[in-house]
């Protein structure tokens, strides 16, 4: 029902995950893009904005996680597609830094090494957002 918030699904249909995909990739378009090499603008999503873009309702952590793991399978998705991980630009809106679930992800799929430490991490983060903003952004000027 259009308009009702409901609780996030246990698993997502392939509808869901395309549906955020595009959302995040409309959002990077419509809001970053790369000018003489640097990023301009703010490609950055909060988790609630994606519940909400999806009619979730965020009630609970069972219900964040929830949201993060269909970031998540966005990423996958297009990780198995030669693209970064969309997810990057999904963010904590209290610390606007990414879930941990990015990093496992990163790990997951060997970007990051098991034992990476903090710096490793956010240049990851850092490069995976960059490598977004270059491909999905809004007419970029290398």
């Amino acid at each position: 029902m259009k308009g009702i918030l409901m609780s996030v699904p246990h698993e997502f249909t392939q509808a869901e995950i395309v549906k955020t995909r595009d959302f995040l990739k409309g959002r990077v378009h419509d809001k970053s893009k790369i000018v003489g090499g640097a990023l301009t603008g703010n490609p950055f999503v909060s988790y609630g904005e994606v519940a909400s873009h999806m009619g979730y309702e965020i009630e609970t952590e069972w219900d964040g996680d929830r949201v993060g793991n269909l970031v998540g399978a966005v990423s996958y998705m297009e990780h198995a597609c030669g693209n970064p991980l969309l997810s990057a630009v999904v963010v904590v809106a209290a610390t606007q830094t990414p879930g941990k679930g990015l990093y496992s992800l990163g790990r997951e799929l060997e970007f990051l090494k098991k034992d990476a430490d903090l710096i490793a991490e956010l240049t990851f983060w850092k490069n995976q957002v960059f490598e977004i903003v270059r491909r999905w952004g809004g007419h970029n000027s290398l």
